[in-house]
């Protein structure tokens, strides 16, 4: 298990299976799709699970490998990806 720092470059390789629903003339089904809308995006550690959760309860709390991260292209953010999910670019 790989742990991270505030501020490390990341590469996000999260993708999700979902299922859409699809609408024909003659039927509807749900076909499955990989969702990669994070899937090979830079980002950099905005915040750790540990960090957050310490100061936001005001006591100490168990570190877990999940990471607030904050991408690179667009500003937005997502909470607590796993550190599997992560691949570290720069430190």
């Amino acid at each position: 298990m790989r742990k991270f720092q505030k501020g490390d470059v990341v590469l996000c390789k999260k993708f999700e299976i979902k299922q859409k629903l699809c609408i024909y003339p003659d039927r509807t089904s749900f076909e499955p799709y990989i969702d990669d809308t994070y899937f090979n995006r830079k980002a950099y550690i905005s915040k750790t699970y540990k960090e957050h959760m310490d100061k936001a309860l005001g006591v100490l709390h168990e570190d877990r490998d999940e990471y607030e991260i904050t991408f690179l292209d667009a500003g937005n953010t997502l909470a607590w990806v796993s550190g599997e999910d992560l691949i570290l670019l720069l430190r």
